[in-house]
């Protein structure tokens, strides 16, 4: 990751590397924060810093696209599919606001 901010729909998030610490990133590798932070530890092997990295922007994804009012729905039959299509659009929308993403993950893991 050399980028120093990522486009999650109308939301910007600026992107960070710690060197791991406790205090800051407790047992994880990486954190998303309310003011549209991503952090992730320095020195981690690529692919895990991808693994990672998505894991962060799908919680990104998550609040940016208020995710949280639909995965609660009383129906799980609808809550899944509703859940379903908003992560593929949302990613897609990633993806096409961050092409250079796809070319990250993709040499992120090469073997």
């Amino acid at each position: 990751m050399q980028r120093s901010s990522l486009q999650i729909g109308p939301s910007r998030y600026k992107l960070k590397k710690h060197k791991w610490n406790a205090k800051v990133l407790g047992g994880s590798r990486g954190y998303h924060c309310d003011n549209n932070t991503i952090g992730l530890e320095k020195g981690l092997p690529k692919d895990m810093e991808a693994e990672v990295f998505m894991h962060e922007i799908l919680h990104g994804i998550y609040y940016t696209f208020n995710l949280g009012k639909i995965i609660h729905e009383p129906c799980q039959d609808e809550v899944e599919e509703s859940f379903v299509s908003a992560m593929s659009t949302a990613l897609c929308t990633v993806f096409v606001q961050n092409p250079w993403l796809l070319t990250y993950f993709q040499k992120a893991f090469r073997k």
